[in-house]
């Protein structure tokens, strides 16, 4: 056999596997998040690390981030922006409870619906102080004292 009838046997089979990668990672990418948890007003802490995975996981970080810049209107990408941005706005919105989708589907982007939802619910500082409490309280002794004021104390502290 020549070395060009033995390429061009495999070409066709190489471009066929190009086409069911593709399809398989557009078909991914086209799945709807399983509806396991919805934003509400007590679970953003579990919430936005999830999805940031599954958002990340479809390769679509950016648009959270702002990473991925909206292009100017006269750019060939624009529409494709628009298209993606589209997809993972879908993706946010369709993760919250009802009552929460109305104050976030009119933002513009991604990113602004991620920025809003993150200012609305995330309060570093009650992770800080519940971090603080826990470790006075494991450090706490009596040391002596009377157990009534060690008692204070860790009253105090809850």
């Amino acid at each position: 056999m020549r070395p060009d009838e033995n390429q061009s046997s495999h070409e066709p089979n190489t471009q066929l596997s190009l086409q069911i990668i593709h399809h398989r990672y557009t078909q991914h990418d086209n799945f709807a998040f399983p509806k396991t948890l919805s934003l509400d007003e007590s679970n953003y802490t579990i919430w936005a690390p999830l999805m940031r995975m599954r958002i990340g996981a479809r390769g679509k970080i950016g648009y959270l981030t702002g990473a991925k810049a909206k292009p100017s209107k006269n750019s060939p990408e624009y529409e494709t922006w628009v298209t993606k941005n589209e997809k993972v706005k879908s993706w946010l919105i369709g993760s919250m409870e009802t009552s929460l989708m109305n104050r976030y589907i009119h933002l513009p982007s991604t990113k602004d619906i991620w920025d809003a939802v993150e200012k609305t619910f995330h309060d570093d500082s009650d992770e800080t102080q519940i971090f603080e409490l826990n470790k006075k309280c494991f450090e706490a002794k009596q040391n002596g004292r009377p157990v009534p004021t060690y008692y204070n104390e860790l009253v105090a502290m809850f």
